[in-house]
């Protein structure tokens, strides 16, 4: 099976460390990308400085049992909500986006690096659901307190800065 996808034509190749870079392609749909589901081996999927609005094809993810990174930062990314289970994730950046809520963070229980910052968030929550997280960055956003927060107990690195 090719170990690449097509995008407007074009082959962008996996890497042999497992490794897409998607980025400033101008994707903003992800039925753009043809051939994903071929790429058994995927590990990172780099969706940097596109035009995605929405997070909703997160879940045909779900397929992919060794994927631990997805970068999506400065996208045009409104809400972070994912109902299917993505249980190898390890790390999600998604900052530079528009993000104003977060819902399903109890759908990636392997996820240790969470980077939200540079959104539109007033709140969080099921931070709860993150036990193995380690790193959270909600730096530049519109967070007014934390007051009654759960963080996670192997929480090492928190960026909060307004």
């Amino acid at each position: 099976m090719p170990e690449y996808v097509k995008v407007n034509g074009k082959k962008i190749w996996l890497t042999i460390g497992g490794i897409l870079d998607l980025s400033n392609l101008g994707l903003s749909d992800f039925s753009q990308i043809e051939g994903l589901g071929g790429l058994m081996d995927l590990k990172s999927l780099i969706l940097n400085n596109n035009h995605f609005t929405n997070f909703d094809w997160i879940e045909e993810l779900s397929n992919f049992p060794k994927l631990r990174a997805i970068y999506l930062n400065n996208n045009q990314i409104t809400e972070l909500n994912c109902s299917k289970p993505l249980p190898s994730l390890e790390s999600l950046l998604i900052s530079m986006n528009k993000i104003k809520e977060i819902k399903g963070l109890e759908n990636f229980p392997s996820l240790k690096t969470l980077n939200m910052s540079h959104n539109k968030l007033f709140k969080i929550t099921g931070l709860d659901y993150l036990e193995k997280l380690r790193d959270l960055n909600l730096a530049h956003n519109q967070i007014q307190s934390i007051k009654g927060l759960d963080f996670p107990v192997n929480l090492i690195n928190l960026r909060l800065i307004t």
